[in-house]
């Protein structure tokens, strides 16, 4: 299992799928930076590093997500997983270093993207606004854990899969649809103006995704305590290594 794992880990680092998605997020945040200087100038305004510490964070699910999908789709369309097998590799050792492989990825991207981020931040803004040091810890730390849990959460998806190009569409296209239903929920829960409407089966539903679903906490704007985020980014964890380990186990291997 450790060989196993220290292979995967290995081919990570020198992926070239997971140094683009690296790159393609920092030039997305320097980007947003500087798209942003030019138009507050024009308007006389001034950007404070609270509003560069959440770039990141609002795009990492379909960071983590891309990167997650171009490791592994690869590992079945290049015949690695079944290589693996045919070398004696138990097929429960193969899908346990692919989602603790993945939760490194995510790990990885995190660190580096809020890192940069940060240092962005304190260059070139007027500091911080409103955010104090505890809450921009915070922000990072809560970041890392659900990219965790979205990185084994899509590694388990293409491992059900079997690395099918359909996964791409379905792995992406979940992340999509999570994102557009974190909006709604952040934007009935906490409206800009006035107080939150929603009540009775509404308003727990609304609660339960905000507080424990992992998507709904990838905006850097941390709402609910670390129990919260530990234990639905657990549960998420959890369900997705069961399932998978189950349709893996019995899965054709092409």
């Amino acid at each position: 299992m450790l060989k196993l794992l220290y292979t995967d880990l290995r081919n990570i680092l020198y992926s070239m799928g997971i140094k683009l998605c690296i790159l393609a997020s920092l030039v997305y945040l320097v980007g947003t930076v500087v798209v942003s200087e030019i138009i507050l100038h024009f308007f006389d305004a001034q950007m404070y590093a609270d509003q560069i510490v959440t770039v990141y964070p609002s795009v990492s699910i379909f960071v983590v997500t891309a990167a997650t999908l171009l490791i592994y789709i690869r590992e079945y369309s290049d015949g690695i997983i079944r290589n693996k097998m045919c070398s004696g590799a138990k097929r429960t050792n193969i899908f346990l270093s692919a989602v603790i492989s993945s939760a490194f990825i995510a790990f990885m991207m995190s660190a580096i993207n809020q890192i940069v981020s940060t240092v962005t931040a304190l260059v070139l803004t007027e500091g911080f606004y409103n955010m104090t040091a505890s809450e921009i810890a915070w922000s990072f730390l809560e970041n890392i854990i659900v990219s965790v849990a979205i990185a084994v959460f899509s590694t388990s998806l293409i491992m059900i899969m079997g690395g099918k190009n359909a996964s791409y569409v379905i792995g992406l296209g979940i992340a999509f649809v999570f994102k557009i239903i974190s909006m709604e929920v952040a934007d009935k829960l906490y409206p800009e103006k006035g107080l939150c409407q929603l009540t009775g089966l509404k308003l727990t539903l609304y609660t339960f995704y905000d507080r424990f679903v992992p998507y709904a906490h990838s905006d850097g704007m941390p709402r609910w305590g670390l129990g919260s985020t530990l234990a639905g980014s657990l549960g998420t964890i959890i369900i997705a290594m069961v399932i998978g380990l189950i349709v893996f186990n019995k899965k054709e291997i092409n």
